[in-house]
């Protein structure tokens, strides 16, 4: 006698269940005897409930779409956790990224997978300070003129934001920095306050004065403000230097160009210098910049003393 081993396999598929009798134990032959066809992503799993008892679970593989990116890709994938999806399918996640549904959770049917990629950047912001101008009135200058003491520059502020984007849109934006990243500078502007003496050409010298010596060798300089002379006296235009013993302190003195093209106009023996020592200068002359030095430059003057 022959005897013939036959199976009962329970095939559960989406939670129905059919029962056929059989005489294979190959879970895929029982299947494709029996009219099932499944695809390389679909899950097929058997257990054996006693010798002859089989069940066969046949777990169909879905449609996924995954929205990341830009793009959309679609897999085919058997119900499984968001997180593992993802992993089968090497798409690597940031800490901060949005994922929907969560990674947690189980999808069982036809569903999409959104992810939202979330990036920070920083943002700046400049700012220009407007330099002003500033006059300051000096004695230095005759009434009138003015002189550049400074150079003015505009200054600069920088705003750093930390902008939080979600797929490339900004979402929320916080300032982090604020502060001055170049100094302003302002330009100054000396303006002059100095009365201008009048200008007396040779031919009308005071009446009192007396020639003291021509074609005299004359130059020029100046001196901090609140300098005084070797006579005690100010600094200042009018208070001359001269060789004291030729020419005593105190003395009252004219002085013009030789060539008649300058005056100096009224002046007072009041300082001495270096020159003294030198038979190239015989008298410097006293002026409020040294602009106005540089302007005399060295020249021959007639000097006369007031009687």
């Amino acid at each position: 006698n022959i005897t013939v081993s036959t199976n009962v396999v329970q095939i559960i598929e989406n939670d129905k269940a059919k029962t056929v009798v059989t005489m294979s134990s190959d879970p895929k032959k029982i299947l494709a005897d029996n009219g099932y066809e499944f695809s390389d992503y679909d899950h097929v799993k058997h257990e054996f409930k006693t010798k002859n008892k089989m069940n066969i679970e046949i777990i169909r593989a879905n449609t996924i779409t995954i929205n990341a990116d830009g793009q959309s890709v679609d897999v085919y994938e058997t119900p499984k956790t968001v997180k593992a999806i993802l992993g089968e399918n090497n798409i690597e996640l940031a800490d901060e990224d949005i994922i929907s549904p969560g990674l947690s959770e189980t999808i069982d049917c036809n569903q999409s997978i959104d992810i939202q990629r979330v990036t920070y950047a920083n943002r700046e912001e400049k700012d220009v300070i407007k330099s002003n101008v500033i006059e300051k009135n000096t004695d230095k200058l005759e009434k009138g003129k003015t002189q550049i003491k400074q150079e003015g520059a505009n200054g600069e502020k920088t705003r750093v934001y930390k902008e939080k984007l979600v797929d490339g849109l900004l979402v929320e934006s916080n300032l982090v920095s604020d502060s001055v990243t170049k100094k302003v500078k302002d330009k100054i502007i000396y303006v002059g306050t100095k009365k201008v003496q009048p200008v007396i050409k040779p031919s009308s010298l005071p009446a009192n004065a007396q020639l003291y010596k021509t074609r005299m060798t004359a130059t020029a300089y100046t001196a901090e403000d609140g300098a005084v002379t070797a006579s005690g006296r100010p600094a200042q235009y009018g208070n001359v230097a001269v060789d004291p013993n030729e020419i005593p302190y105190g003395t009252r003195l004219y002085i013009t160009s030789s060539d008649g093209k300058y005056v100096y106009g009224y002046a007072t023996a009041a300082d001495t210098g270096g020159f003294v020592h030198s038979s190239n200068v015989d008298i410097d002359l006293f002026f409020n910049t040294e602009e106005e030095c540089k302007n005399f430059g060295n020249r021959p003057v007639d000097v006369y003393i007031l009687g």
